[in-house]
């Protein structure tokens, strides 16, 4: 019998008793061998020493894997650092060459032409208000965004704004612009549509008497006739020691029954910031190098006017400002406009601002530079005496205030 038929009849239990044990002595040799088999091929493996060598070579590998895989990253990373690098400060400034650049300076060391203009487009343009200062940040070829400082003569504080320069246009702060309507200075518009009854500035007379003199008012008068820039210059002289301010000066820059809006004036004090080297090719873009307190200055007109002092010594007292140095700075805020179309064609496309300037500088070489009316900030009782130094056509009340400006 095999041990097959054997080990069958042993699961089945019918084995005698002698090859019951003989079965269970050779499944004892079997399980020996296997053991031993087992214990055999587990020290094979611990005494070969190609594993442990590929073990540490495959470690070093992975090492070298993750390094290389860094190294890559650190790459690809700093290569992008780069090209933003260039891009933003080598092929983003080559390439704006070709576009307006607010961010030049040939005015002023400490100021952009883009701060220069906006000076210049407000005193043209802005009554009572003076630009101070355009922080301007470039924000990618040909666009920028920037901050405006301006100052509000009668309030007395400063406004900030924010706008945008892309490509073909320059988006100003919608509370920028404070262009008057036209009833302002009826004497600068057709009367036959915009008429004024003669009883109104009586009115405003009367009214003018009632208020306190802690109120502050802001007032537009018109002439009953075009003044001169000599008269504008005595009445400015006249309010020095006054507290009575002439915030701007409204030109006179077309027919009288086809006014070319917009208006458009000069601030005549002033006021407003430095640009250093600007009147190297407009002398007379700022008014502030020309005026003086009774130094003489060859290159300015003053005028002499003798008077006697207490004891009895004669002293000659010479005027701040004259009509010839308003005409003069007029003129060169009108050039410096024309000659600065980079900036006006992005100010307003629609609106051509070039041949606007242009059309009031062949106006005022053909009939002059005239006045129809000004801006006056003061006390009620030092408007009531200025008007009563002047012709007065209209006085139109804009705004009061119960904060007075110092002094």
């Amino acid at each position: 019998m095999s041990f097959k038929d054997l080990l069958e009849k042993y699961k089945q239990g019918t084995l005698s008793e002698e090859e019951r044990k003989k079965v269970e002595d050779e499944i004892e040799k079997l399980e020996a061998i296997q053991d031993y088999l087992e214990e055999e091929e587990r020290d094979q493996d611990l005494q070969i020493p190609f594993e442990e060598e590929k073990m540490k070579e495959m470690k070093d590998i992975r090492k070298e894997v993750r390094k290389k895989k860094w190294g890559l990253v650190f790459l690809s990373v700093s290569g992008v650092i780069i090209l933003i690098l260039v891009f933003q400060f080598l092929i983003t400034p080559f390439l704006n060459l070709f576009f307006y650049n607010p961010n030049a300076n040939d005015y002023s060391d400490y100021s952009n032409n883009f701060a220069v203009s906006m000076a210049t487009y407000t005193e043209l343009h802005n009554p009572s208000k003076v630009f101070d200062n355009a922080v301007v940040e470039s924000t990618g070829i040909g666009s920028y965004k920037f901050t405006l400082y301006r100052w509000d003569t009668f309030l007395g504080n400063t406004e900030v704004m924010e706008g945008k320069i892309g490509i073909n246009s320059i988006s100003l702060p919608e509370n920028f612009n404070v262009f008057l309507p036209l009833n302002y200075f009826p004497k600068a518009t057709n009367l036959f549509y915009y008429g004024v009854k003669p009883e109104e500035l009586e009115k405003t007379i009367q009214k003018l008497k009632k208020l306190p003199e802690y109120v502050h008012v802001k007032a537009y008068l018109s002439f009953s006739e075009d003044v001169s820039m000599d008269r504008i210059a005595d009445m400015v002289n006249w309010t020095e020691d006054r507290f009575l301010y002439i915030s701007w000066v409204g030109v006179r820059n077309s027919e009288k029954d086809v006014q070319n809006l917009r208006y458009i004036g000069f601030e005549p004090t002033g006021t407003g910031t430095i640009y250093e080297k600007i009147n190297k090719k407009y002398p007379y873009y700022e008014l502030s190098p020309h005026i003086t307190n009774g130094e003489i200055r060859t290159e300015v007109p003053y005028v002499e006017e003798e008077r006697e002092e207490s004891d009895n010594q004669s002293t000659v007292q010479y005027k701040k400002y004259t009509g010839e140095l308003y005409e003069k700075h007029f003129r060169d805020l009108l050039q410096f406009q024309i000659d600065h179309n980079d900036f006006l064609e992005k100010l307003s496309p629609d609106f051509q601002y070039k041949s606007y300037y242009e059309n009031t500088m062949s106006y005022i070489e053909k009939n002059g530079v005239y006045s129809y009316g000004i801006v006056l900030h003061g006390s009620p009782k030092e408007i009531l005496d200025f008007i009563q130094e002047v012709d007065v056509y209209s006085l139109y009340v804009d705004d009061l205030t119960l904060t007075l400006p110092e002094e």
